[in-house]
């Protein structure tokens, strides 16, 4: 019955109620302290929000936000591509400085060796004009 008596309630905020259902109403509404309450507090709630303001967005609100969100979206893809091509190739960065470091090393490797092998050539060919220069002596002696 108690029931009954609150969709009668919802009902007659909604559409108008019959003879019957309204008398059936307003019975359960005198006996009924907890009913009532509620019948007033959907009445103020109903008086609210029919009160209440409407909430209305700023003149140009669309494009302000279409602007807000193309260059967040524009910085945000710039910054991710840089962050995604430094992530892609901070590995043949490294590999890159690593062996121009190793050629580096050989070549000054190479320099020292030749640099090394010029000179003991030019002690050889000294070598072996000092080895003509005691032959010949030695010949000349000899004789």
């Amino acid at each position: 019955m108690q029931n009954r008596a609150r969709i009668l309630l919802y009902e007659s905020f909604d559409r108008e109620l019959n003879d019957s259902e309204h008398k059936e109403l307003e019975q359960n509404l005198v006996v009924n302290d907890e009913l009532r309450r509620e019948q007033q507090d959907l009445q103020k709630l109903r008086e609210k929000i029919k009160n209440a303001k409407t909430p209305s967005f700023n003149p140009f609100f669309v494009e302000q936000t279409m602007d807000k969100l193309f260059s967040s979206v524009t910085q945000s893809r710039a910054f991710n591509w840089f962050d995604s091509l430094f992530s892609s190739f901070w590995r043949v960065g490294v590999a890159a400085a690593a062996a121009c470091l190793i050629l580096v090393v050989l070549n000054l490797k190479n320099v020292s060796i030749n640099q090394n092998t010029q000179q003991v050539s030019t002690n050889n060919e000294s070598l072996e004009e000092m080895f003509e220069q005691v032959s010949l002596q030695m010949v000349e002696d000899e004789l």
